[in-house]
């Protein structure tokens, strides 16, 4: 039996609402799945904000005496796991601080007790603080969750069935995530990630299944991206901006000493465009190129694709657009024969195919938004890539066959760009935004902001009526693609 809280029976702290007596937590009103062994944690945690809870409360509030078990152990799985709840990091805490050795600290923001949240919020329910509120919108509005797909659905409809896929959340600490990349075994994950908030980002690599992260670059202020496996898995090249060192960079995958192999005329007002949708990197599987996308000088504004040999470490440059913005998302096949890429213009996007043994190109497609990443399937007929609107929520995933056609959207990837493949698994971003109106009372301090209209999409723009009594809102539906 779990033993009797102090708690108050309802509080709210950020986005997430406790009801300690049915031993719930909620997000906006959904409720989690979490255990009563991690759930316990949180109330002891709570009972003592900003104060340190040893690891031997932690032990005799979950265990009774003469328990036998592996108490670390399923310690440490309960931190997890709440962890995991939160969407929390060790590394970057907002919620849960570890103090080594030692115990643990909640270092949230705890509200005052509030009424009972039921599974749909009612417009008047959720009572914010003005600073919870403007971090829930920015937190809202970042654009990057990486999703991990476990499935065969790439086999085509003349082949077997796919297998139903399974989607789960690979990363969820808060921040802005971008440029992922499975490992060649797929069982660890590269991305750029802003550490939850400012303009430098890092490169960081986790184990696939885990929470545990490695931070491979600390060069600030930089902004290092896109990062792309060796095929042996041993070193991971990534870009970097920042004045007098932008480059094309390789260091160990599991950390050590950089080194730029590269340098390049990428421009830090670039970074939207690098960051939403063009890739620049791509390491050939036999390991003696990078394919990447730079320009070819200062004075040439469109980019083109060009092969870097580590052998020569010669330069061939292999296209050359006639486009306003030019080439990117360079991307080799499985077989490394042929390299697919995206072209843009001011006006439309397309993808291109081009034998690396020489040949023309072969343009596959052409249209709006297609160029949010490119990933070859396993069996190289077919090529993913993102498709996107001016809409944050307007996503998904899609494949055409290397020969062209119609392109068919995938049953899952809804709000995906950037996919990556290695063997029956995929990564993806997912691009989202939940923006919500919000009530304030003006010259009262008693009446905090309270969410009046919510929904999983963007409401913008609302307008009181003369009387105060109706309003307007624009709502932006999510757009089928």
């Amino acid at each position: 039996m779990a033993p009797q809280s102090q708690l108050p029976q309802f509080l709210r702290f950020d986005v997430f609402a406790v009801d300690v007596r049915a031993g719930e937590l909620r997000r906006n009103g959904a409720k989690l799945k979490l255990q009563e062994q991690p759930f316990q944690v949180l109330c002891a945690l709570l009972e003592h904000p900003g104060e340190l809870v040893t690891r031997e409360e932690l032990r005799s509030r979950l265990w009774p005496a003469n328990t036998f078990v592996d108490f670390d152990h399923g310690l440490n799985a309960a931190i997890r796991r709440l962890r995991e709840a939160l969407g929390d990091s060790a590394e970057i805490p907002r919620f849960v601080e570890t103090v080594a050795r030692r115990g643990y600290r909640f270092i949230g923001n705890i509200e005052a007790p509030a009424a009972p949240v039921s599974s749909r919020p009612t417009p008047w329910q959720w009572l914010f603080t003005r600073r919870t509120a403007v971090l829930g919108a920015v937190a809202a509005c970042a654009l990057a969750l990486s999703f991990l797909y476990y499935s065969h659905a790439f086999s085509s409809k003349a082949r077997r069935p796919a297998a139903a896929p399974v989607v789960m959340p690979v990363v969820t600490n808060v921040g802005e995530k971008y440029t992922p990349s499975l490992s060649p075994d797929g069982q660890h994950l590269a991305f750029a990630w802003n550490g939850g908030s400012g303009p430098a980002f890092s490169i960081y690599v986790k184990l696939v299944d885990t929470e545990d992260l490695l931070r491979l670059t600390k060069r600030e202020p930089s902004i290092d991206f896109n990062p792309v496996w060796s095929p042996d898995g041993r070193y991971i090249a990534f870009c970097r901006i920042l004045e007098g060192e932008t480059g094309i960079y390789i260091i160990p995958a599991l950390g050590g000493v950089e080194r730029r192999v590269r340098e390049t005329y990428w421009q830090e007002n670039e970074f939207y465009q690098i960051f939403w949708f063009f890739g620049r990197l791509s390491w050939s599987p036999d390991g003696k190129y990078l394919a990447y996308s730079d320009h070819a000088n200062l004075d040439e504004s469109a980019t083109s694709i060009f092969l870097l040999s580590f052998d020569s470490s010669d330069i061939r440059r292999l296209t050359f657009p006639r486009t306003s913005i030019g080439d990117y998302n360079p991307t080799f096949s499985r077989d490394g024969q042929t390299l697919a890429w995206n072209r843009t213009s001011q006006d439309e996007t397309s993808i291109y195919t081009m034998a690396l043994s020489g040949g023309d190109e072969q343009r596959l497609i052409s249209g709006q938004q297609f160029g949010w990443g490119l990933a070859w399937t396993p069996d190289g007929r077919d090529i993913v890539f993102g498709k996107a609107g001016w809409l944050a929520n307007a996503a998904w995933l899609w494949k055409i066959s290397r020969n062209g056609g119609e392109p068919e959207r995938l049953q899952f990837g809804q709000e995906g760009v950037q996919p990556s493949i290695r063997g029956n698994r995929l990564v993806y971003s997912r691009q989202m935004a939940n923006i919500n109106i919000w009530r304030r009372t003006l010259n009262s301090s008693d009446h905090p902001s309270e969410m009046l209209i919510y929904s999983t999409r963007m409401e913008s723009g609302p307008q009181f009526s003369p009387d105060g009594k109706n309003g307007r809102v624009r709502i932006d539906a999510q757009r089928q693609l």
